[in-house]
């Protein structure tokens, strides 16, 4: 263990020392001034212009409250709109290679698995991270997995993602054991009227569109709808069956919102999707769904006493799955509701007090279960201390009730931010986070039997506990010269209780186990910055080492993921801005993984080579601010190395497909 660290160590300091030497002697040799780029205000003291120079990202993931992103108690990467439109993607699970240490693996022409930090595992074991679009988890209750292609929001109408990378089950409890993503829509009144159409290679038809108008003189009143549609065809099987793949998917959503007076926010969000193809139901199998959804949320800012919010949350899906003997048309409801905090006041004049707590329950029913039901409800306390803006202690603690199986699961994080120069900021967490059982893990028995005879019955387990971790987790930020950032980031996590199926025979049966655990080391460093007036870029490289611990038997189903990634990019602007392209590389390293939907030990274990991935976007604005015409190539280097297994020999799925350059073109107006 110490030699892997002092490893790991050397290697950080050497190409941080690197990174810091190379580009500041690029800077150097450009000749550009600070103001040529971005000007600070007359007469600013040295003060304000490094302050001016300072990116102010505003997140509310980490804190559940609006925050800078460089004094959140967790490390933050922040995906933009720009960031988004850019990249020339139509998954919005593509776009997620940026961040560094995010795991994305393609596995179909419309699907790619996502995980953080290397603990990625087959479809049944869903992403370990709770994705919420504006606070409200979204995932696939059935499989605790993100089917990203179904999120029902355009991606135009997204104005940032954030990345939380590190556990967060101490304030959003369950799936939020390796991190959250938090999809932050644009609010009514920031909206401007979008309509976007495209088309390209595999019969690709992609259509979105955004409006928000007020009721009022007074702007008090507002609403807000979109319509997204996205099509695949022809895609073909690599395995040979002979099938062609398809995948079609279609979502409506309308929003009110209203502000009668001031410090009062209350708004109303409903609509409807509907998925089908051959590729649907993750990596495996065709389906077809259907969700129509309800949530709300009120806030009130009451002054001294703090801000109060009240959220709810209803889904219900319609999953249907012919090809799968005996499964038949699930129906599947969720129900949440929030009910938070938080309060600020002064202790002294330079030390600040912020309290945040508050109860949540979700629901969630399944037909066709042999217990229809499970029931989580969660309280949660964080209090965050701040001594004279320079150093912000952070500590909180979540206590979790899963009625039918779990019972109670506890957990708790402390960071501390330290802020001694405008440029640079160090963070540095630890704590305890957990993962309960999904569905399947609970009632898999509802699926038996399994088409292999040789495996027999693969039954659920009502016995096995959540999954652990312990963590810790420092980064930091360094501004070193104007329009240049470097972020280094360093974790270790230690998982217990890890969910594998193990085998047993006379009968032949497959039963869930918690099986040992996996010890994590690794991180990230990344460049960023203004290399010109209209081109800037940025460089990074991610690190995952793992050991299996405690007896795990079947290490492998954790392991799944490359210990190297290095990406680049660079966005370049011309004409005032009329023009614009953008391109990104991706290079991760081979690993190993079982073939299987589902991990067996016995399953033998596929290498996966090295993949290159080149994607590009051109666009011009022939109508200034108005109408946009572009073109973008994903895999321009035809590389069709397979991300993961293609083909499950247990149950004879076909499991995914390899990566194929594709071209698309779109118009974009927007009013």
């Amino acid at each position: 263990m110490g030699g892997i660290m002092n490893t790991l160590h050397r290697t950080f300091m050497g190409v941080l020392a690197c990174s810091f030497a190379s580009l500041i002697s690029f800077y150097g040799t450009q000749g550009y001034a600070a103001d040529e780029v971005l000007p600070p205000p007359e007469g600013a003291s040295s003060i304000e212009e490094e302050l001016y120079f300072k990116t102010e990202e505003i997140v509310t993931g980490p804190g559940k409250r609006a925050m800078k992103a460089e004094e959140a108690p967790a490390n933050v990467f922040v995906i933009t709109n720009e960031d988004i439109v850019q990249s020339g993607q139509t998954s919005l699970a593509e776009v997620l290679r940026r961040v560094p240490g995010m795991d994305a693996i393609y596995i179909s022409s419309g699907e790619s698995q996502v995980s953080m930090r290397g603990f990625a595992g087959p479809i049944i074991d869903g992403t370990r991270m709770a994705v919420l679009i504006d606070g409200r988890l979204f995932q696939h209750e059935f499989i605790s997995g993100i089917l990203w292609q179904q999120i029902p929001v355009p991606l135009d109408d997204i104005k940032q993602i954030e990345v939380i990378a590190g556990p967060m089950s101490s304030l959003y409890g369950n799936k939020a054991m390796l991190g959250i993503i938090n999809i932050v829509t644009y609010e009514p009144e920031e909206t401007r009227t979008k309509i976007e159409a495209g088309g390209g290679s595999y019969w690709l038809g992609k259509g979105d569109f955004v409006h928000a108008q007020s009721f009022d003189a007074a702007k008090k009143y507002w609403y807000k709808i979109t319509g997204h549609y996205l099509r695949y065809n022809d895609f073909t099987d690599w395995r040979g069956t002979g099938k062609q793949k398809a995948e079609e998917d279609l979502a409506v959503t309308g929003k009110f919102l209203a502000k009668p007076v001031d410090g009062t926010k209350a708004w109303l969000n409903a609509g409807a999707s509907q998925s089908n193809g051959l590729a649907s139901f993750g990596p495996l199998l065709s389906g077809n769904e259907r969700r129509v959804f309800v949530d709300g949320n009120f806030e009130q800012d009451m002054g001294e006493w703090g801000q109060f919010n009240l959220k709810s949350y209803w889904e219900r899906h319609y999953l249907e799955v012919p090809d799968f003997p005996g499964l038949g048309t699930l129906e599947i409801d969720n129900v949440e509701a929030e009910a938070r905090h938080n309060i600020s006041f002064d202790i002294t004049s330079d030390i600040e007090n912020t309290l945040t707590y508050g109860f949540d329950y979700r629901y969630g029913d399944i037909s066709n279960a042999p217990v229809q039901s499970l029931n989580d409800i969660g309280g949660y306390l964080q209090d965050e201390f701040r001594f004279y803006d320079k150093v912000i202690l952070n500590g909180g603690v979540r206590v979790d009730y899963q009625k039918e199986f779990i019972g109670l699961n506890v957990a708790a994080h402390g960071s501390v931010v330290w802020l001694p120069h405008p440029k640079y900021t160090l963070k540095a967490g630890f704590g305890s986070a957990f993962n309960n059982p999904n569905y399947l893990h609970f009632y898999t028995n509802l699926l038996q039997p399994l088409v292999n005879p040789a495996v027999g019955t693969l039954v659920g387990n009502t016995d096995i506990k959540a999954e652990e971790i312990l963590y810790l987790d420092v980064g930091n930020t360094i501004r070193p010269i104007d329009r240049l950032t470097l972020h280094a980031n360093f974790f270790y996590y230690r998982m217990n209780n890890l969910i594998t199926p193990t085998v047993s025979l006379a009968p032949p049966t497959a039963q869930f186990q918690n099986d040992g655990g996996a010890e994590a080391i690794g991180g990230e460093i990344r460049a960023e910055g203004q290399i010109a007036k209209w081109l800037e870029g940025y460089g990074q490289w991610a690190y995952e080492k793992f050991n299996a611990i405690n007896g795990n038997a079947n290490p492998t189903p954790n392991l799944g993921n490359p210990k190297n990634k290095v990406g680049a990019g660079l966005r370049g602007k011309w004409f005032d801005g009329r023009f614009t392209a953008n391109v990104d590389f991706e290079y991760t390293m081979h690993y190993y993984r079982q073939n299987g939907a589902i991990n067996f030990n016995f399953i033998p274990v596929e290498r996966i080579d090295d993949f290159y991935m080149l994607n590009a976007r051109v666009a011009y604005w022939p109508i200034k601010n108005h109408l946009e015409l572009a073109v973008a190539a994903n895999n321009i280097l035809d590389d069709n190395s397979a991300q993961t297994p293609l083909f499950d020999p247990t149950f004879g799925f076909v499991l995914a497909e390899r990566p194929t350059f594709n071209v698309w073109g779109s118009i974009r107006y927007v009013f």
